[in-house]
């Protein structure tokens, strides 16, 4: 083959003479423009999808239950990683499968931002994250169809020049089903812990005097208090009510965790609705140590829009038990001044029947 550095005028011509090859594209043709920019967001792209799931696995609670979400985002920035360094150096060595890959590249990127926003909400996701994954999908439509457009890419790897290899899509193939088998796999475990969730572990037939359960936590009944408890043997929430001071509401979660994103997220779900049009006013938000263990506290004051309403104080808590993946939730709503009702019994919470 006659390499030269004049630049190629025909490439229909050539291709059906055999005078382009790699090598003859590698001589006569310069990465150059917005194609230089797409291989530098690539390779920088590979680089973060690698690390970041990895650092942040250890700093996600819900991993230490159910790993397999954890296993399936490490094994997603692994592939993207291995997906965008192929595609970067089939484009540098100019290989007749690069685009094939720099196609593929871009639809896992826009696939894993679109699932992680549909999975956790936009909500969900920290300030980062949201700013990340937007990026994310926007770019890599945007690239998406820059393969097909390019004229400077075109000059690179010219359309009748790119085809992928049998060996190349069975490869796609298997990077593309081994996240599926993971999601797979997490959905599956996820289905049989909830199976628990309805079924109580501790029965409050087993329980000694002086105390009640919801099926799945153990507290001490407090003075003077009415409580209501879901039949033996099953799970849902308890009802502690001392005409005129206070009404306190105690259930649980399996596989919890002790996050500030779960804590917004239950408490706004517990508020009661007779109280849903008050005026928040926080009067307290603190982390304690209960027993050796952690619960966030939250009290605000609701008041309403007239100076002669009542005004209530709407006491929230959640306490974390590393050891079960237990969390007692406690919301008690009263007009008194002293908490001591709501402190005894999130101090008397206990996750298993120790006798």
């Amino acid at each position: 083959m006659n390499v030269t550095n004049e630049p190629i005028t025909d490439y229909a011509a050539a291709l059906e003479g055999g005078g382009i090859t790699s090598a003859y594209l590698r001589a006569n043709t310069k990465i150059r423009g917005w194609t230089s920019l797409m291989l530098f967001g690539i390779l920088l792209g590979s680089l973060f999808s690698l690390i970041y799931p990895i650092v942040t696995f250890f700093q996600n609670p819900s991993h230490a239950i159910t790993p397999y979400f954890g296993y399936l985002d490490i094994l997603l920035g692994v592939i993207t990683c291995v997906v965008g360094l192929i595609a970067s150096i089939g484009v540098f060595r100019r290989l007749p499968g690069a685009v094939f890959w720099l196609r593929c590249y871009f639809v896992i990127c826009f696939a894993t931002n679109l699932i992680s926003v549909v999975c956790s909400g936009m909500e969900e996701l920290s300030a980062f994250e949201a700013k990340t994954t937007v990026r994310g999908i926007v770019w890599s439509v945007i690239w998406f169809i820059y393969t097909f457009r390019s004229k400077q890419l075109e000059e690179v790897l010219p359309k009748r020049f790119r085809k992928a290899s049998g060996g190349e899509i069975v490869l796609a193939a298997v990077l593309a089903l081994a996240p599926v088998a993971c999601f797979a796999m997490g959905y599956y475990t996820m289905y049989r812990r909830a199976e628990q969730w309805s079924v109580a572990d501790i029965r409050q037939a087993d329980l000694p005097d002086g105390t009640f359960t919801d099926g799945h936590i153990i507290a001490a009944k407090l003075e003077n208090a009415i409580i209501q408890t879901p039949p033996d043997g099953e799970v849902g929430t308890c009802v502690l009510n001392c005409l005129g001071s206070y009404c306190l509401f105690v259930a649980s979660m399996l596989f919890g965790d002790d996050g500030d994103a779960t804590f917004e997220s239950v408490r706004q779900e517990s508020r009661n609705e007779e109280f849903g049009q008050m005026r928040e006013t926080e009067v307290t938000d603190e982390t304690r140590q209960i027993n050796g263990r952690k619960a966030r506290v939250k009290v605000v004051r609701l008041t309403g829009d007239k100076a002669e309403d009542e005004s209530y104080h709407w006491r929230f808590a959640i306490l974390y038990d590393p050891e079960t993946h237990k969390a007692a939730i406690l919301s008690g709503y009263d007009g008194l001044t002293d908490a001591s009702y709501f402190d005894e019994l999130l101090t008397s919470i206990r996750f298993k029947n120790e006798k």
